[in-house]
């Protein structure tokens, strides 16, 4: 009984002192960071260098050059909470892609982020967004591309004359006739487009 009794005192010691703060011992900030996996990252198909051409229904042409590919963090600072006296401010960095192109045509321009943010919902997932024209901004949720059981999944579509497999496809809510489409695949990227105010799309001629 005695042991039992020295133990448990020795239990209770050990706590009672590993909660204690030594006032000359700093606090540590958390800093964690969650990076894109290999497949997350083979599911956007561009260099940072690609040259796009698209082609649009009314014989127009916009031929976009990439810019460069760039690494960047998107930030989230947990605020401050405290343990046994030590205010710990937490920052989660999530690891993400910038595609910029350079388009010789004023009606057709994108810019591409591949990434994890922290939330609920789409802005908790790993997605690509894919920015329009500076005013639409389709998102595709990494897990879904080529993904047979996904809601925006077509077997095969029929783009520019040539047929293309495992198509996910990026909707926007309109009260307009058109409602603006994106479809994408992960071998070739961006395949077409479909704006939201004319019956007019643009679809992929070339990618080199």
């Amino acid at each position: 009984m005695k042991h039992k009794i020295l133990l448990i005192f020795l239990l209770f010691t050990s706590t009672f002192f590993s909660c204690r703060k030594d006032d000359d011992t700093p606090c540590d900030n958390k800093d964690y960071h969650y990076n894109l996996s290999e497949e997350d990252k083979s599911k956007v198909p561009y260099t940072g260098y690609d040259t796009l051409v698209f082609v649009s229904n009314t014989n127009d042409t916009a031929v976009c050059i990439g810019q460069g590919k760039k690494q960047y963090y998107l930030r989230t600072v947990i605020p401050n909470y405290t343990i046994n006296n030590c205010s710990i401010p937490s920052t989660d960095n999530y690891e993400a892609y910038n595609y910029k192109f350079s388009s010789n045509n004023s009606k057709f321009d994108i810019e591409i982020n591949a990434y994890r943010k922290s939330g609920i919902g789409l802005s908790g997932s790993y997605s690509i967004q894919i920015e329009y024209n500076a005013s639409i901004n389709y998102i595709l949720l990494l897990y879904q591309i080529g993904e047979k059981q996904a809601y925006n999944f077509r077997d095969s579509v029929l783009i520019n004359g040539k047929w293309y497999r495992d198509i996910s496809i990026s909707f926007i809510d309109s009260k307009k006739q058109f409602t603006p489409k994106l479809f994408y695949n992960k071998e070739f990227g961006i395949l077409k487009i479909q704006n939201s105010d004319s019956t007019e799309f643009w679809e992929l001629h070339s990618k080199k």
